[in-house]
């Protein structure tokens, strides 16, 4: 039988590999509104990678190692439609963050 100690490590260990796979993530969430007349005429979500969720999943227990990344300047293979440059892992671990403790913007900025 295995400790307790033993299955907190593993978790870790677990922890650091997917977010140290960030820069594998190949589509972020989210959604396109088109309007007509002024009005919402159509809504389109794109639900993202599954590795994005995976780490999301692992919830505060990767706030630190997430912190940690927001600075790592590597380019992802992750484009916004309206922007000529690829997402860097800081950006995207800091929209993880986002999903997991919904980060109050008006104070951050």
């Amino acid at each position: 039988m295995r400790s307790e100690s033993s299955l907190s490590t593993d978790s870790r260990l677990i922890e650091n590999d997917l977010i140290n796979r960030i820069n594998e993530i190949k589509k972020i969430p989210f959604g396109t509104i088109s309007f007509k007349n002024n009005e919402i005429d159509s809504k389109v979500w794109n639900c993202g990678d599954s590795l994005y969720w995976d780490i999301v999943k692992l919830g505060e227990e990767a706030i630190p190692q997430l912190i940690s990344k927001i600075q790592d300047e590597t380019k992802t293979d992750i484009q916004i439609q309206c922007r000529d440059t690829n997402l860097t892992v800081g950006t995207v671990a800091f929209m993880i963050l986002d999903d997991i403790i919904s980060i109050p913007y008006f104070l951050v900025f």
